[in-house]
């Protein structure tokens, strides 16, 4: 049945105008760094999964934990669209947007090695040291 009312929306030329139209210009704004934003997007489910089964194991599980995860989410993609930008304006600062798709993902990395070690995952003691370590500063 959303089969056919999804094929009779994309059957429409004016629809098919405006997904190009608009698709277009997010290629424009986010920039096309598709497997940065690939892998973000994989760290960043994985780290929600990993966090549901804590708070499922903690038996606090709420809405806001998803709620963060949104709002984690808009403030990545807003950051990796800001620095597209900058990267466009100026060509001296072509690091600029790789590093931050690093950043972000370095900072998920983080945290799925927390919420692995929170879940009794074997994770190396060193690791667990520097991120507590790192937690402090």
């Amino acid at each position: 049945m959303y089969l056919y009312y999804l094929s009779n929306l994309v059957a429409n030329p004016v629809t098919k105008a405006c997904v190009a139209i608009i698709c277009t210009i997010l290629l424009n704004i986010i920039g096309m760094n598709w497997v940065a934003y690939e892998v973000l997007l994989i760290l960043v489910m994985m780290d929600t999964l990993l966090g549901t089964m804590i708070a499922y194991q903690e038996k606090n599980i709420s809405s806001q934990g998803f709620f963060r995860t949104g709002k984690k989410l808009i403030v990545y993609f807003t950051l990796l669209i800001s620095a597209h930008q900058v990267v466009r304006i100026s060509d001296l600062t072509a690091w600029l947007d790789p590093s931050m798709a690093l950043f972000c993902a370095a900072t998920e990395l983080i945290s799925i090695i927390e919420n692995a070690h929170r879940l009794g995952i074997p994770v190396p003691k060193g690791i667990v040291t520097k991120l507590e370590q790192y937690r402090r500063m």
